[in-house]
């Protein structure tokens, strides 16, 4: 199997940001804290196999309600509960910021529906659900070594593109922040190490989901 380079940048950018949600997964306290964690290590581990052969192995039905569920869940947070999700470091602190993660959880789903159209092809509706896309990704991620995905035609590739951009500009946007706050100090001052490791995270989620938009779904 042939995995291009953008494929591969993806890979490593989600696999090591997962890694640092799943700590955050345990240490963190306060309940919506953790239910964000685990929202964004769920979201990474999608992201990392998307880019291998073990596409298939989450169920594309599961990914559409995991990830519209946590949708529904930040735009809860904007209406009735803005400062719940702060842990302290203001990434996920107001309504603009929880609105920024409720958009990225909704490209997730319009991820897990792009899928879809991949499957007859490959043959999988036949038996189980019609979801499921166990041979389908493997298959695909073989033939093009990443998820070229192209469901909804130019429709959905023109919605890839606006994601991809979005996604870009908002991790200069964040890069720019986390330079910022490492040279005036701020980062440090706010919450330490584990400010800046936020930071970076922030940045690689943002860049690792451009390259999958602009780069893999286009």
């Amino acid at each position: 199997m042939t995995v291009s380079t953008p494929a591969a940048i993806g890979t490593i950018l989600f696999a090591l940001v997962g890694v640092y949600y799943a700590a955050r997964v345990v240490v963190d306290r306060v309940w919506s804290d953790r239910v964000d964690a685990a929202a964004h290590l769920a979201m990474s581990v999608v992201m990392a196999l998307s880019q291998t052969a073990w596409a298939g192995v989450i169920p594309v039905a599961a990914q559409i309600c995991g990830f519209t569920a946590l949708t529904l869940w930040y735009l809860w947070l904007i209406l009735f509960e803005p400062d719940a999700a702060s842990h302290g470091l203001a990434h996920h602190h107001g309504p603009r910021r929880l609105g920024y993660h409720a958009i990225m959880m909704g490209a997730m789903v319009w991820m897990a529906i792009a899928m879809v159209p991949l499957m007859p092809a490959a043959g999988s509706m036949s038996g189980s659900s019609g979801m499921a896309m166990s041979m389908a990704a493997p298959e695909h991620v073989q033939q093009h070594g990443a998820m070229a995905m192209t469901g909804g035609g130019p429709e959905g590739t023109a919605l890839s593109i606006v994601l991809g951009v979005f996604f870009a500009a908002a991790a200069i946007v964040f890069l720019r922040t986390l330079v910022h706050d490492l040279v005036s100090g701020s980062a440090i001052a706010r919450g330490g190490v584990l400010a800046a490791l936020d930071g970076v995270a922030r940045v690689a989620m943002a860049a690792g989901m451009a390259v999958a938009f602009l780069i893999l779904m286009t």
